[in-house]
């Protein structure tokens, strides 16, 4: 009976991307009631982490577990809202499972990308199409998350392609990653093949749109370093056939951004063209993502923080003080000077970890990267529809891979 529920447990995580999309569209059309199967896969990684604990947990493992707890039981002896502190735990400290579910020997062929990819297209296609027509049902579903903004906000925000969720961030993160994923598995092959290209330039169209500035930097920063890595670093016979690859790629990229920018309206044009603009100065961003939240200036910082969850969006749903989007400065507010070190510790050793077979954990390592840069912009560690289990499952491949070259593709070149 154990194996099986375990069996089961693996088909339904590696489903991730196919049973995320089939809640969104319940949500969308009018069934949150029965849009529960992020509980579905919240109860299958419980299910592989126990498993792997049960079997395989060493002593670092023992140190993350200690960590999650010692969050959990500061924040609940301070005195606060107990339904945001439910909510911390429930989101931030329980995503940390999939840590453990990235070590379970039935994670490394990393499925859960592959399989989603069919998926993650077939949703893309349709938010594309809701993007263009903008029926009137659809536009009323986006407009109750902004209901507190003013029109022309109103409009910027709803006017971000989203699929079947008020925000972009499933389908702008998703695309990021399923894009380094393609990319990763063309280039240990030697070439992009033709529908890996129209894959990926389709991907890129469906980030542009999103308007999501951290994903956007991310594909154009993966695309420039397979770029150097084929010149540098692969044999002359395979440079010739990766390069060329890249280069069609990158022009007909040039030529979908081109199209982007013609098809979207002129103010939604000047809003992007100013969320790109802050990579001319990523101090001046920083700066900028920080004053969003100055009211916390005069607050002190203190050892364990003042709870996990206390800022969150639930709080800014209360009316309460929050910080929506800065994970570092919201860890730093709500768990203090101890939990940051405590996830610097984890983040280092996974990196350092990772570094050690930089060859065989490169496709991990990048995402890890994308995510720790994102975090200055959003709170990344604390939204599931940001993929952040993807995060933690990556975190945990590092540790659990050895010399290991024998992954499927999910494209024979």
């Amino acid at each position: 009976m154990g194996r099986l529920l375990e069996k089961w447990s693996v088909v339904i995580v590696n489903n991730y991307f196919l049973l995320f999309a089939i809640n969104g569209f319940l949500a969308m059309i009018g069934m949150k009631y029965a849009a529960k199967l992020d509980l579905l896969i919240m109860l299958a990684a419980s299910v592989l982490t126990a498993s792997y604990l049960l079997k395989k947990m060493v002593f670092f493992d023992f140190l993350v577990i200690v960590f999650i707890g010692v969050l959990a039981l500061s924040g609940y002896v301070k005195d606060y809202d107990e339904s945001l502190w439910y909510l911390g735990c429930r989101t931030e400290l329980y995503f940390i499972i999939f840590f453990f579910v990235g070590k379970h020997p039935s994670m490394r062929n990393l499925d859960i990308i592959r399989k989603g990819i069919v998926p993650f297209l077939i949703v893309c296609l349709i938010g594309l199409y809701l993007y263009f027509t903008s029926p009137s049902w659809y536009m009323e579903y986006k407009m109750e998350i902004w209901s507190d903004q003013d029109d022309a906000g109103r409009f910027l925000e709803m006017s971000r392609l989203s699929a079947f969720w008020p925000y972009p961030y499933w389908v702008s993160y998703g695309s990021t990653i399923i894009y380094m994923y393609i990319m990763y598995l063309s280039y240990k092959v030697g070439t992009i093949s033709k529908k890996n290209i129209c894959i990926m330039v389709f991907l890129v169209l469906i980030t542009l749109l999103s308007q999501q500035r951290t994903p956007l930097a991310a594909i154009a920063f993966i695309t420039i370093f397979y770029c150097v890595t084929s010149i540098f670093f692969r044999k002359r016979t395979q440079k010739r056939t990766m390069f060329g690859s890249l280069l069609i790629l990158l022009i007909l990229i040039m030529c979908i951004a081109v199209f982007a920018f013609n098809i979207i309206s002129d103010e939604m044009r000047v809003r992007l063209l100013d969320k790109l603009e802050v990579f001319d100065n990523a101090q001046m961003f920083l700066k900028d993502r920080t004053n969003i939240f100055r009211d916390f200036r005069t607050k002190e910082i203190s050892l364990l923080g003042d709870g996990i969850g206390r800022y969150s969006h639930g709080a800014y749903f209360l009316g309460k003080s929050a910080i929506t989007d800065q994970q570092y400065m919201k860890m730093l507010y709500e768990i203090g000077i101890l939990g940051c070190i405590g996830y610097g510790f984890i983040f280092l050793v996974t990196i350092l970890k990772g570094l050690r077979n930089i060859k065989g954990n490169i496709f991990e390592l990048l995402i890890i990267a994308f995510y720790l840069v994102a975090m200055t912009g959003a709170n990344c560690l604390a939204v599931f529809e940001q993929h952040i289990a993807i995060f933690w499952i990556c975190c945990g491949l590092v540790f659990s891979r050895q010399m290991d070259n024998g992954r499927k593709l999910w494209i024979k070149e």
